[in-house]
């Protein structure tokens, strides 16, 4: 089980507590000390959508996808749990909410998991990277 506590490691593309039934509407990233180094990816779930077919978009819209909950939110007890969610929720005609976490989901069976391998692919395809510099403020 992974945790989100530590700057020193690669994050895997995700979304913000994909798990919770409260999401942000925004991520904020405060850069108090720029390191070249420290690459910052991001992907546009529009960009991943334009790349993938209708049957692969239908089947990650179903709720055939667990994902984890980051130990940095089990506190006080609480024990590790599944959460069964789709990947793609449709919110109007043209755009979807992506619940992503590329290390703590798994497909439930063998259509949603080449629908997962694909969108997968599709987010390879769209990330980009950002550097920031001390004082940056980076809102997705």
């Amino acid at each position: 089980m992974l945790a989100s506590t530590s700057s020193k490691v690669k994050l895997a593309l995700h979304t913000e507590t994909a798990f919770h039934p409260h999401k942000p509407d925004y991520v904020i990233l405060l850069c108090l000390r720029g390191d070249s180094s420290a690459v910052t990816t991001y992907a546009d779930v529009e960009d991943i959508i334009n790349l993938l077919e209708k049957e692969t978009i239908s089947y990650l819209q179903d709720i055939a996808y667990t994902t984890g909950i980051d130990k940095s939110f089990m506190t006080t007890g609480k024990t590790y749990r599944q959460v069964v969610l789709p990947v793609l929720k449709k919110i109007n005609e043209n755009d979807y909410n992506m619940l992503y976490d590329e290390d703590l989901m798994k497909p439930t069976n063998v259509l949603a998991d080449r629908a997962l391998k694909k969108f997968s692919e599709a987010i390879a395809k769209c990330t980009k990277e950002l550097v920031l510099k001390t004082g940056d403020l980076l809102v997705i």
